[in-house]
């Protein structure tokens, strides 16, 4: 008998980290277990292009109406689709106490393993999770964090397990090859240094902070900024850079599924996020080998190599930028990798960690 499982991303499903992760995770699970039933329920945000990775995978897609809304005709659909399938498993990915919604409807339909599974160490709706928050804690029976700080903002001290956003290292490896295919493609000089930023394009990454980051930067060192993503705020930073002067400078690549190969084009990588409950990109770029430059909104936990440097939000675009230029010249045409600590964060880690709490047996 299969073994049937619901997976729901609250933030929807766009290429962002939270999705990035269930992606990575479900590829080393599924070729192992032939006898795993996969549905990804979808709200909000949906990318035709994520949703046909899921597909491939074999997962089942069943579109749900807005959370955000009507949250009523999302509960009522959500319970239809749980009492019709009787799952084995529910997987709710968030950042807040909101995700009772999902966890609760679980608890109604009698799913045994309803896991809470924490991104941030952040909000947009505090008043709706306090209000939540006690009857939140009443209805996971398994609780995963991406980190300390993500998990301790939303389970408290203890209770829950921390599940770093794994990635597939081997992906990440650094090629010489590679690394001159992808500049090619852009026309980018071997000489020429690329600064380089992978995330969606809302508050929360900072994109005009980082653009002015880059402004100082070029008083320094003739350099590109390549910025890998999408979102709601793309429009206005395109014209924030062509009123900045810059657009011969700044290369916008979109949504890519290939951001491994575009991390090896790059020199250093800047992460000037608002806040973050982990940042996996940060962990991808370090296996990249890259020197990064990130703001102090992530946790510790999140640096592994020695090139690896943290600053605040409150220190101006021209620190960031001397910082900047530091690593670049410390790190020329070197790559630093801490193959030990890097392991850790290995998707084979989280395949393990998820097999036990799903109870099912890979191969």
């Amino acid at each position: 008998m299969k073994k049937k499982i619901l997976i729901i991303n609250t933030a929807g499903m766009g290429l962002g980290g939270i999705t990035t992760h269930i992606l990575t995770y479900l590829e080393a699970i599924i070729g192992d277990c032939p006898s795993l039933s996969v549905t990804i329920g979808v709200t909000g945000l949906r990318d035709d292009d994520v949703i046909l990775r899921f597909q491939k995978l074999g997962c089942k897609i069943i579109d749900l109406p807005n959370r955000k809304k009507n949250v009523f005709l999302y509960m009522k659909e959500i319970n239809k689709l749980m009492h019709k399938h009787q799952f084995d498993v529910l997987h709710v990915h968030g950042n807040s106490g909101t995700m009772v919604i999902e966890l609760f409807c679980g608890l109604l339909n009698h799913i045994p393993i309803r896991i809470a599974h924490c991104h941030n160490s952040v909000s947009n709706h505090m008043l709706v999770h306090k209000i939540l928050g006690s009857l939140f804690t009443k209805t996971y029976t398994n609780a995963f964090a991406c980190s300390d700080l993500a998990g301790e903002w939303l389970f408290g001290k203890d209770g829950y397990v921390v599940l770093p956003n794994a990635i597939d290292l081997s992906k990440f490896h650094f090629s010489r090859a590679i690394r001159a295919k992808k500049r090619a493609e852009l026309g980018i000089p071997a000489s020429k240094r690329v600064i380089g930023h992978v995330g969606n394009f809302n508050q929360q990454k900072n994109h005009v902070f980082l653009v002015n980051i880059f402004k100082e930067i070029l008083k320094q060192e003739d350099s590109l900024l390549l910025l890998v993503g999408t979102g709601a705020l793309e429009p206005v930073i395109k014209e924030k850079v062509r009123d900045e002067g810059l657009s011969d400078k700044v290369i916008f690549l979109g949504l890519r599924d290939d951001v491994y190969d575009w991390m090896q084009a790059m020199d250093c990588f800047i992460f000037p996020s608002k806040w973050e409950g982990f940042g996996t990109v940060l962990i991808e770029a370090q296996a990249s080998g890259l020197p990064v430059l990130s703001a102090d909104t992530a946790p510790d936990s999140v640096k592994i190599n020695s090139n690896f440097i943290f600053m605040s939000l409150d220190s101006s675009p021209c620190q960031w930028a001397q910082q900047a230029c530091n690593l670049l010249e410390s790190n020329k045409n070197v790559r630093c990798i801490d193959v030990k600590k890097i392991s850790n964060y290995d998707v084979s880690y989280t395949k393990k960690i998820v097999e036990e709490v799903y109870h099912i047996q890979g191969r």
